[in-house]
């Protein structure tokens, strides 16, 4: 095999969660593009971690796949010791350079300092981690704000793979309707306004105002709203759902009669669902629409849930510049 080939190793939850990537992975190992390696992890009885590297990986470019938020919020420091110590595992062994691709990234919310709080930049610490254990490289999808979450995170490179195809096919089942599309906050903007771009479909801007952390009023320009029937609110991720339910109340006072909703990271709380199932059963939403790059058990039915791996050519990815020029710019 060649010795370039990139090694890609699936974590067990990845493989569980997320099968038809597995599979297209499978693909790309017969095809000699990749060497495909299982790594379960374990935890001993006591609940300790640990990791048995499946053979030697001395100078090999390693990218590993792991889900570190499933559908258990309680797993997710276990998920994510589980990570720091297979990268310590691969880095201790041998490996030359280490990637990690996860498909949501935690701790992405307190990247800022706010005026009247003393909270930690969780980001940066979540970096610092994975750079004193061994990453060089952390891949997820888009979210938030990548430039600051990127200067966080220095020195691991932290690199995003956008899926607006996702949006993009939303759209095209709610373009019969003529939506505008909302952007609930500044954040959103620049990708609603692209998105309006490529489907030729008005947007507005919804200014944020946040009286505490779990309520949100909104307010839409009234000149872009008044006619419109129908609205797409467009976020990358729905936690409390309070963001949506601000913007919902806004676009009712305007006269809106059909809303629905597009996020890439459904990471629900319970209130959030809580939420959401309100506005869908008092006929406020129609639908919402998301990925699965946070594993979702017991969907409700007004909640559409699309495979993100669809809407990424893994073997034009892994053959990339995201991949392999980085690799060697780390170098």
């Amino acid at each position: 095999m060649d010795k370039e080939c990139p090694l890609i190793v699936l974590s067990a939850n990845f493989d569980k969660y997320y099968p038809t990537i597995s599979t297209e992975f499978h693909k790309l190992a017969d095809q000699r593009m990749i060497e495909l390696h299982r790594n379960q992890g374990f935890f001993f009885p006591d609940g300790e971690a640990s990791v048995d590297l499946p053979r030697d990986i001395s100078n090999r470019d390693v990218i590993i796949f792991q889900s570190l938020i499933t559908n258990s919020t309680a797993e997710i420091h276990n998920n994510i010791f589980l990570l720091l110590t297979m990268i310590r595992a691969y880095r201790e062994y041998g490996a030359s350079q280490i990637s990690v691709f996860t498909p949501y990234l935690p701790y992405t919310r307190q990247d800022r300092r706010i005026k009247g709080e003393q909270r930690p930049l969780t980001p940066k610490l979540f970096g610092d981690l994975l750079s004193t254990t061994g990453a060089d490289q952390v891949i997820t999808l888009d979210i938030g704000s990548k430039k600051r979450l990127a200067n966080l995170y220095k020195p691991v490179k932290l690199r995003f793979i956008s899926i607006v195809e996702f949006y993009l096919s939303v759209i095209k089942n709610l373009i019969h309707r003529s939506p505008i599309l909302i952007a609930p906050d500044e954040g959103a903007v620049p990708l609603v306004k692209y998105l309006a771009n490529r489907s030729n479909l008005p947007w507005a801007n919804s200014q944020k105002y946040r009286i505490n952390a779990e309520t949100i009023t909104s307010s839409l320009p009234e000149s872009k709203i008044v006619g419109c029937n129908s609205a797409l609110i467009i976020d990358d991720l729905i936690c409390s759902g309070a963001t949506i339910e601000g913007a919902c109340a806004d676009l009712i006072k305007h006269g809106v009669k059909s809303i629905n909703v597009a996020a890439a990271h459904l990471r629900l709380s319970d209130k959030g669902l809580h939420t959401l199932d309100q506005l869908a059963h008092s006929g406020i939403i129609d639908t919402v629409y998301g990925t699965d790059s946070i594993p979702q058990c017991d969907c409700a039915n007004y909640i559409v849930v699309s495979e993100f791996g669809k809407f990424i050519d893994w073997g034009n990815l892994i053959d990339s510049e995201l991949f392999q020029e980085t690799l060697l710019e780390l170098r």
